[in-house]
């Protein structure tokens, strides 16, 4: 009975889970408020093996916007906190624009950052990736999530 208490507790604890809600995510969000959702558990570096899509939002260049991101299964680790990381670029090149760390909270839980844009100069195609670095032994290191986005210059 024990053993089958084990396999379920870490089978459960395998399926920690990480939701864009806005921007909106690649592909589905189907079951997000349902801790352990299948769409929010994504572990395939960079975007959780989901597929380059059309920009779902259009970001202004040089400017703070908020990002709203759930953490849909705990796996907080007390003894070294991990945290969410929140890049912006391309396939081949992301640079940091936000963080905040790991709290131990229930499950599901939002969390909302606010991060600036970079700067562009032209219209431009991009990646926001969201990570969820658990820093947690018993978890999976680390769950992506990836947002298509349109940054559009300011104009003066």
């Amino acid at each position: 009975m024990i053993r089958v208490a084990l396999l379920l507790a870490f089978a459960a604890s395998a399926y920690s889970h990480l939701c864009l809600l806005a921007p909106h995510q690649r592909g589905s969000s189907a079951g997000f408020n349902t801790p352990g959702a299948d769409n929010c558990g994504l572990t395939a570096s960079p975007c959780g093996g989901r597929p380059l899509g059309r920009p779902s939002v259009a970001l202004p260049s040089g400017e703070k916007v908020n990002i709203t991101i759930q953490k849909n299964l705990n796996h907080f680790n007390a003894d070294k906190p991990g945290h969410f990381l929140v890049s912006y670029g391309s396939d081949e090149k992301m640079q940091a624009i936000g963080m905040t760390p790991d709290t131990n909270t229930s499950s599901p839980w939002i969390y909302e950052l606010s991060v600036e844009i970079p700067r562009t100069e032209k219209h431009e195609m991009g990646i926001m990736q969201v990570q969820y670095v658990t820093s947690n032994p018993n978890a999976p290191a680390v769950f992506y999530q990836c947002a298509d986005v349109a940054v559009v210059p300011r104009h003066h």
